[in-house]
Formats: structure tokens, sequence, C-alpha cells
């Protein structure tokens, strides 16, 4: 577990066990709407679950690294717009966090005369959308990378590079320094409890009376002229979300186990 709120941290009147929110995976996405949450609403008790030992270990941590200008969005769109946005307030967050990061800027290139109106149709897409847009030619970005041979050049100097993982590792400091934030990742106690939790469940299905094969829930009275087409879809259903059920049996039991770890430590 990363960590825990303090002892006094559960707001007056609350019903210890419960949270506002439960965030399933502490990845950027579910940090960063931790995070935000509890910027707005300070009261809130967040809690993230994640099935891996540590913050960002599956796309999250494992990207390229970017971190995008908006070239090739519509301007105007709100893809754009929040290319625009998200960008600048990645950077006030790194510098805030002191998080390394460098604005390398991008090269697109023209290799022959076929592609000089695509990339003119991209400087000005560019330039709507508020970069620093700026046409070269062989020379001048070959001084800028030598390795690259063309006939035209863009260079958008607003394009960098991140480590996301040093990003996730501290949006979940942010998270958990909050009153009411918690996250819980995979542990040996959790793995205890998640396989026990698994072992109990699998004896209770043995002992429960099934749904008879073939039962059809929408047939009745009103529907006995179609109750034959329904059966037969509703068996293939059935045997559909047994077979996801079963991949995902481990996930299931373990978030089911964080669950029930978080109530009672609160």
């Amino acid at each position: 577990m990363i960590a825990q709120p303090p002892e006094d941290s559960a707001p007056a009147g609350d019903t210890a066990g419960q949270f506002d929110v439960v965030i399933i995976g502490a990845g950027l996405i579910g940090l960063s709407s931790a995070m935000a949450l509890l910027g707005t609403r300070p009261s809130l008790r967040v809690a993230v679950l994640e099935k891996e030992p540590g913050v960002g270990a599956h796309q999250s941590g494992h990207n390229s690294g970017v971190i995008h200008a908006g070239l090739y969005y519509q301007p105007g769109s709100l893809k754009a717009r929040f290319c625009r946005e998200g960008r600048q307030a990645m950077t006030e967050f790194a510098d805030a966090h002191q998080i390394p990061y460098r604005l390398t800027g991008k090269l697109v290139v023209a290799t022959d005369d076929s592609e000089l109106g695509r990339l003119g149709a991209l400087a000005e897409r560019g330039r709507a959308n508020g970069l620093a847009v700026s046409e070269l030619g062989p020379a001048e970005f070959a001084g800028i990378e030598p390795a690259v041979r063309g006939i035209r050049a863009l260079h958008i100097p607003e394009s960098g590079v991140i480590d996301y993982r040093k990003v996730a590792a501290a949006y979940a400091k942010v998270v958990t320094s909050r009153e009411g934030g918690m996250i819980l990742t995979r542990s040996a106690e959790l793995e205890r409890e998640a396989r026990i939790y698994r072992d109990q469940g699998k004896a209770s299905s043995a002992s429960n009376q099934h749904v008879r094969p073939g039962y059809d829930w929408r047939r009745d009275e009103s529907s006995a002229g179609t109750g034959r087409v329904h059966l037969r879809r509703l068996g293939e259903f059935i045997g559909r979300r047994r077979a996801v059920a079963a991949r995902y049996e481990p996930d299931r039991t373990f978030f089911s186990s964080a669950l029930r770890m978080l109530a009672a430590r609160l």
C-alpha cells in the first residue's frame, strides 16, 4: 500500500469503511481523476485501487513519453483545445513538482514534391492551433537533425518529452497528501485476502442452486411465440459471459478483496 490518510481524516459524521468515490486503476487517468476530485472537493473520501505493486505500471508507464503539441487536430475542436491546455497544465505541474522534461521540438519532413501540399496544409493547421510553426529548407533542418533527408520540413518547437512514470508518482503523492485520499496497491497481505475471498466464492457457487439450462427469462404468456429464439440467444449470451468472467476472475477477486480491506482499515 502506498499510503493511507491520517486516522482523523474522516469528515465529521462519516461512516467508517465508506468512500464517496472508488477509482479502479492507478494510471494517469485514475490518479489525475482522484487528484482533481480532491482538489475541487476536499471533503471527499477517495480510494484508488491498483492491482499492480505500484502506480503507472501499464500504458501510463510504457509509452513514448511525448508532450504533444496538437499539430494535427482540427482547429477549434475539443481535441485541439484539450491538447493545448493539457500541454500547458503538464509543463506547469512538472515545474511545480520538479519533474524533468525537455521541449525538444519536432520535425515533420516532406521527402519529395508530392508531399509538399500536405506539409503546407499542416503548417496552416498548426498556426491556427496557436503553434509557432516554422518552415525549413534542407540545410536548416539538417542543423537540427543531421540524419534526416528531405526537401522541406516543419519545425514545431512546442513538442517535448517527459517521463510519465514520474508524473504518475507525483500524482500519487498529491492524492495521498490530501485528507481522505488513499491508494491501495497489490501486496502480499492483499494477495492472501484475494485467495481467501476467491476460495469462499468457489465454495458458495458449488452450494448454490443454478438456473436450469435453457431457462428463458423473457418467455411469458405475452412472448410465447418468440420464446425459442430468446432461449437460443440466451444460451449463447451465457456462454460468452462465462468465458469473459473466467478470463477476468483474478482481477475481480483482487478488487473485491481490496475494497473489503479498505473498509476494515478505516
